[in-house]
């Protein structure tokens, strides 16, 4: 990191409270009477390091592509010869999975990017595309959920892709009288005020998961 991102990265400390603000200067203390007496790639490592956990307190800017981001960093220490970078890595994937416990707007996708991270991250190549992979896995994670609520619920399955996308066009909610007509059978009355609202909830929870937050991935 040279001086001057060094020096953006500092820039930052107005919008982080006192604690981390008072974390982070001990930190770059801490930095500066290590990097005072060593070599060059050493001095780079700690440095890189400090930058890495700058990064983890931009939580304005955390999304799923952020979080892709981070995991390729830690990819390419983890698969290195080295054992300073491994370590390296071991520490960042430490730092991605507290941030995944600790970030709300993360929190209903944790358990899908941790089941990623460690199922399938290990069958991927540096030389393959991260972003390309996960994309596949996320894909096919939304469809066995939108398969599972259409079975569940005796809906259609192109009627909840189009109840889907409108929410995405409209930002509103499907009426309960749209949510009937895509039911395969349709309910008795008494039963609708029930289903519609079981229905609502399953699609605002499979949006929350799939789509919200989610970056340019």
């Amino acid at each position: 990191m040279c001086s001057r991102d060094l020096r953006s990265s500092v820039g930052l400390i107005s919008l982080w409270p006192p604690k981390t603000l008072e974390d982070f200067k001990s930190k770059y203390l801490d930095v500066y009477e290590q990097t005072k007496n060593t070599d060059g790639e050493a001095a780079a490592s700690i440095i890189n390091e400090v930058d890495f956990e700058l990064d983890l307190v931009q939580r304005d800017e955390i999304n799923v592509a952020y979080i892709l981001s981070l995991l390729a960093k830690m990819s390419q220490n983890q698969s290195s010869t080295d054992p300073d970078k491994q370590a390296e890595g071991d520490q960042q994937r430490k730092q991605i999975f507290d941030l995944l416990g600790s970030d709300v707007k993360l929190g209903s996708k944790r358990e899908l990017i941790e089941r990623f991270i460690n199922e399938y991250m290990p069958a991927i190549q540096p030389s393959q595309d991260l972003s390309e992979h996960f994309a596949d896995f996320w894909a096919e994670e939304k469809q066995k959920q939108i398969r599972d609520i259409c079975e569940s619920e005796g809906l259609k399955a192109e009627a909840l892709n189009e109840l889907i996308e409108s929410y995405h066009f409209t930002g509103k909610e499907p009426l309960s009288e749209t949510i009937v007509s895509d039911l395969i059978q349709k309910p008795k009355i008494l039963d609708r005020k029930a289903i519609v609202k079981r229905v609502t909830e399953k699609l605002m929870s499979l949006v929350r998961v799939f789509d919200d937050d989610m970056g340019d991935i």
